[in-house]
């Protein structure tokens, strides 16, 4: 008598191992913080996984998964507004939360810039809160745009500036390749920087610190508060 086998249905890629894109990105955070230029397979390796279990949930690769992970970091960067908020207070609390956000995740910020680029409303809550709160400045419709270029462009320096730690050199050696490359540099043509050799080593050593300093997030936006002022006419 013949024996009826039920048929298991095909695992799709991924399901064994109980991936989702939810939870693949937040493995994946930590060992980007590591290494940076970690490839899928070296990220498929930190979860335990083969490469295909990946290339199930995000089918962009590499490039996918960058966008998420910035997209994780920005989650939470943008509050509500307070009853009775000025436009000012809320672009600084906004330059806080993001270099508290990015300070967290140095090695990875740098792709900062490139996704905004890529996708602007890579946050939308974000693009609809720096809106809200520029429209708190009394801006017209036809001004917000531009103002927005410059508060989003503020943001992308200050994260490549004051919080990227663009080079897997220790935080010593950095400095001292800095200080080497301004002393080859001939001093007739770059006196500027000569001059400026001490200072300027100083601003690399703080930017290598491994410690958050917000006062250099409020520098930022005092240039961006001010230039708005400036240009639009705002109080």
């Amino acid at each position: 008598m013949p024996v009826n086998v039920t048929k298991r249905p095909k695992r799709k890629p991924g399901q064994k191992a109980h991936l989702t894109r939810a939870k693949i990105i937040a493995k994946a955070l930590p060992l980007l913080d590591d290494n940076p230029d970690l490839g899928m397979a070296g990220i498929a390796r930190g979860l335990g996984v083969a490469p295909a279990a990946i290339y199930a949930h995000f089918r962009g690769r590499l490039a996918e998964i960058h966008t998420e992970v910035i997209r994780a970091i920005l989650a939470d960067v943008a509050r509500p507004p307070k009853p009775n908020e000025t436009c000012e207070a809320y672009l600084r609390d906004l330059f806080d939360a993001v270099f508290a956000a990015f300070y967290k995740h140095r090695k990875v910020a740098l792709l900062f810039g490139r996704k905004i680029a890529a996708n602007y409303y890579l946050n939308p809550l974000l693009v609809e809160r720096v809106l809200y709160a520029l429209s708190l400045a009394g801006l017209p419709e036809n001004e917000k745009v531009v103002a927005l270029n410059l508060v989003m462009g503020s943001l992308v320096g200050m994260i490549t500036i004051e919080c990227a730690y663009p080079t897997s050199l220790s935080p010593a050696k950095w400095s001292l390749s800095q200080s080497n490359t301004v002393d080859a540099l001939p001093a007739g043509e770059y006196p500027q920087i000569k001059a400026l050799k001490i200072k300027l080593g100083g601003a690399v050593n703080a930017r290598s610190v491994h410690k958050p300093t917000p006062a250099r997030a409020q520098r930022f936006a005092d240039s961006l508060i001010a230039g708005l002022k400036a240009q639009f006419s705002i109080v």
